[in-house]
C-alpha cells in the first residue's frame, strides 16, 4: 500500500461516456452539484436529449437550488430562440448567462465545471461522447478560467 501526501495524494478518476445515454448521464450527474455550476457553451442541450428527460433534468436542478452560470455564443442563443419560440428564457431558476463576443473567443465543444469535476461534451458531426475528469485542481484551475472568460463576456440582451 502506498501513502501519498501532498498534491500527489489527490483522488482522480476519469470517466469516458459515448452516445445518447451517456451524455445524458453526465447531465444528470450535475443535477447533484454542491457548488455552482459553470458552463461555456456552444449549443444547447434541449436540441440534443428528448423533451421528457430535459423538462426532468430542470425540475431535478431546480429542486435542488442549483445555482448555474454559462458563458454562450451566438449559436447557443439561435438555439435557444428556436428552442423557445422566438424568445431568449430559460426554465432553471438560478441561471445567470453571458454572451462570448465571436472575436475574443471561440467555443467549439461544451465545458462545464462543479464541485471537483470537469467536462467536455461534443456533439459535432454526429460523434456523441463526454468525459468527466474528477479531480479537484483541474476543477479549481477551469473555474479560475471560467472567471476570466466572464470578464469579458458582456450581458445576453433578452
Amino acid at each position: 500500500e502506498v501513502s501519498l501526501v501532498g498534491p500527489a495524494a489527490i483522488a482522480t478518476k476519469v470517466q469516458f461516456y459515448k452516445g445518447q445515454e451517456g451524455i445524458e448521464q453526465m447531465f444528470w450527474n450535475q443535477t447533484k452539484a454542491k457548488s455552482e455550476v459553470l458552463s461555456v457553451l456552444s449549443e444547447n442541450m434541449q436540441s440534443h436529449v428528448p423533451k421528457a428527460f430535459f423538462e426532468r433534468w430542470i425540475q431535478r436542478c431546480n429542486d435542488n437550488k442549483i445555482i448555474s452560470k454559462s458563458i454562450v455564443d451566438d449559436h447557443f442563443i439561435a438555439a435557444q430562440k428556436k428552442w423557445y419560440g422566438g424568445t431568449f428564457s430559460h426554465s432553471l431558476t438560478n441561471w445567470q448567462g453571458r454572451k462570448m463576443p465571436a472575436d475574443v473567443s471561440a467555443i467549439p465543444h461544451r465545458t462545464t465545471v462543479y464541485d471537483n469535476v470537469t467536462t467536455y461534451f461534443s456533439w459535432q458531426d454526429g460523434d456523441l461522447f463526454g468525459i468527466e475528469i474528477y479531480n479537484q485542481n483541474i476543477a479549481d484551475t477551469q473555474r479560475q478560467y471560467f472567471g476570466m472568460l466572464w470578464q469579458k463576456s458582456t450581458k445576453i440582451s433578452e
